[in-house]
């Protein structure tokens, strides 16, 4: 775990000049204190290459990475603790270094006029454990009973994910089983095609939690949401439709893997 204090160190150690260079910094804290194995050209760049949790930059937790639009190549900082963000830029309100250091996002976005476009646990591929004084490093949703932990066999990559919530937030390295410890349910292990699947269905929200989907291999209706599997009798369907909305037709092998994301 690494502290703002020795975040604010390690910049000021460096004795470079961060100026119009803040991926290239995020990219040393990462590599310095967590894994970077990707270099993206701009923040920009690794915008596009990262999971955004939400557009609510304004409550970003500690260690969030968010996002900007700004130029040709955006703005990328990270949230350190009381508020503030870390950054590379010679608008900051406290320098840690050489035109990098620590302001507030009111006091960003009114010098540069900047666009935030969300936030994310991680840098693209790249990510760092923040150690938040006086709270945990990484916050986790909780009092969520459908919060279910979702882990990709084929890249090794976790998520906490709750359905139709607009919630994916990938797992920072080696904290898995406490995700799946605080999500009360066990982990789902999913390859790549049904992972997307997942992510499709926890990115989304929606004004209810339960639809109806129709099997297309064997005409099987079923009502399905988080805690919800029921087999739509034979002629009930309208009924069901009208009270949930119109069906949603699948294969038969993506309704068993909604089955199983939805638990």
């Amino acid at each position: 775990m690494v502290t703002e204090q020795e975040i604010a160190a390690w910049t000021a150690a460096s004795g470079r000049d961060w100026d119009q260079l803040c991926q290239a910094w995020i990219w040393n804290i990462c590599n310095e204190y967590g894994s970077a194995p990707v270099t993206y050209p701009s923040a920009i760049a690794a915008y596009y290459a990262s999971v955004i949790v939400s557009s609510d930059v304004w409550n970003a937790p500690p260690g969030a990475i968010i996002f900007f639009a700004i130029g040709a190549y955006g703005h990328v900082s990270t949230r350190v603790d009381g508020g503030g963000d870390g950054m590379a830029s010679a608008r900051v309100l406290v320098m840690w270094g050489i035109n990098a250091g620590r302001t507030d996002l009111a006091n960003y976005l009114a010098q540069t006029g900047a666009e935030p476009l969300g936030w994310a646990w991680t840098n693209g591929a790249n990510t760092y454990p923040f150690d938040a004084a006086g709270g945990d490093p990484v916050p986790i949703p909780t009092g969520e009973e459908s919060m279910l932990i979702y882990a990709n066999t084929d890249t090794n990559v976790w998520a906490a994910g709750i359905p139709y919530h607009n919630v994916w937030i990938i797992v920072p390295a080696g904290q898995g089983d406490a995700y799946v410890a605080i999500s009360g349910h066990p982990r789902v292990d999913l390859g790549n095609a049904d992972w997307e699947i997942a992510r499709g269905l926890c990115t989304t929200s929606t004004n209810t939690d339960v639809r109806v989907y129709a099997d297309t291999s064997t005409d099987a209706w079923y009502l399905i949401g988080p805690g919800v599997d029921y087999p739509i009798p034979p002629g009930e369907g309208d009924l069901f439709q009208t009270l949930f909305g119109a069906r949603n037709p699948v294969d038969h092998g993506s309704l068993e893997t909604i089955r199983r994301v939805l638990g």
